[in-house]
């Protein structure tokens, strides 16, 4: 029995659920409201945080692949660097992108910073879909010239979203996304 992997796991497993309830709490709070706009962002708790470990992922992804590139030969640790890089590497940067998302919301529509496709905007008036994910936590848009935003609920101010979409959408458009978000289950809210 491999009673050192147990534990690393219960404890990763431990910090990781400990982590996403911190999130949860954070995101919590009503957004700020600024000239009439809801800004909707991850904590910036969760930002120094992601942006720091997502930044170390990438750096020992490098370093891994510099230690291979100038190390000495090692069959064992080629194996574990050959997978772990790329790992480490794709989830450090997604990672780091992610502390950039950002949105305004007004009563004109949504514009802001996603993490893989840029600057992203939509008017309400051309809001053609909108869905809501339980599992992933997030409001899917969707415009009529297949402009997609996705909002997460881990966002700081996301609460606010459902109540604008309700008063800004039109209500056949966003009914079932209203209802999904509603029904979920309580300890996501």
């Amino acid at each position: 029995m491999d009673v050192p992997g147990i534990i690393s796991a219960v404890v990763g497993g431990a910090a990781s659920a400990g982590m996403l309830v911190a999130l949860q709490r954070a995101a919590s709070g009503w957004p700020e409201v600024e000239d009439g706009a809801v800004e909707l962002r991850y904590p910036l708790l969760f930002r120094w945080g992601v942006g720091i470990a997502g930044a170390l992922l990438f750096g020992f992804a490098i370093v891994a692949f510099g230690f291979k590139a100038f190390g000495p030969p090692d069959p064992e640790l080629d194996e574990v660097i050959w997978t772990a890089v790329p790992i480490l590497g794709v989830l450090g940067a997604i990672s780091v992108l992610e502390v950039f998302v950002r949105y305004q919301v007004d009563e004109e529509g949504i514009r802001g910073r996603t993490a893989f496709r840029g600057t992203r905007s939509m008017r309400w008036a051309d809001v053609v879909e909108v869905r809501y994910s339980n599992t992933m936590q997030w409001f899917r848009l969707q415009s009529s010239d297949l402009t997609t935003l996705r909002a997460s609920g881990l966002l700081r101010g996301a609460q606010a979203l459902p109540l604008v979409i309700a008063r800004y959408v039109a209500p056949d458009v966003a009914a079932a996304a209203l209802e999904a978000y509603e029904g979920r289950p309580r300890g996501i809210r």
